[in-house]
């Protein structure tokens, strides 16, 4: 939901645990807290939504931090790596005739 989040342009506030370490940049697309600290969270979360102009502005840079997301670099990512594959065990592309 994050990154859902994110690219509607939505900052986030969470906590520093697996992979929203890499999605969420703190302080730019929205605040990471450590686990379990309820505190911090909510503190963040006020602070979020009481400051427009932050607010505003983590969520600019929520919405342009996943435009790199796009089915094209996905595609893209997916057939290097298939090729790396491919060139690593010696395999030929099929040809179709």
């Amino acid at each position: 939901m994050a990154v859902e989040s994110l690219a509607c342009g939505t900052p986030v506030v969470a906590t520093r645990v697996g992979g929203l370490r890499s999605i969420v940049r703190d302080g730019e697309t929205g605040f990471l807290v450590p686990w379990r600290d309820a505190d911090l969270f909510a503190e963040r979360l006020r602070r979020v939504l009481e400051d427009e102009p932050l607010r505003l502005r983590l969520a600019h840079q929520a919405r342009e931090s996943m435009l790199g997301y796009g089915w094209d670099r996905i595609a893209d990512e997916h057939i290097a790596l298939f090729e790396a594959v491919r060139a690593e065990h010696g395999m030929r592309a099929a040809v179709n005739s």
